[in-house]
């Protein structure tokens, strides 16, 4: 793997984290027998209330996704401009 790949796979997994920690929640959850929803917390422990938090961090899905797009997309913009003005001063032997 070249160097340049590392952000785009940086970019997608800080876009899909709050997804996978929401499914995590639900699993977790559905392991100590509670029914996780955004509504409210299954109960008032602590545990029902981080499981509930963590569900609800899910929805961030809908911020950090469009932006890790937008990150990869200058990104590539950036290392295209960055290549064609190095192939521009120090042209092929």
């Amino acid at each position: 793997m070249r160097a340049k790949e590392l952000p785009f796979i940086l970019f997608g997994l800080i876009g899909i984290a709050p997804i996978v920690i929401a499914i995590s929640a639900g699993w977790i959850a559905r392991a100590y027998g509670y029914d996780l929803n955004e509504g409210a917390p299954p109960d008032d422990s602590e545990r029902a209330r981080t499981l509930y938090r963590m569900g609800v961090a899910g929805w961030y899905f809908l911020y950090t996704l469009p932006a890790a797009l937008v990150l990869s997309v200058v990104y590539a913009i950036s290392l295209r401009v960055h290549e064609r003005n190095r192939v521009r001063r120090h042209p092929p032997e």
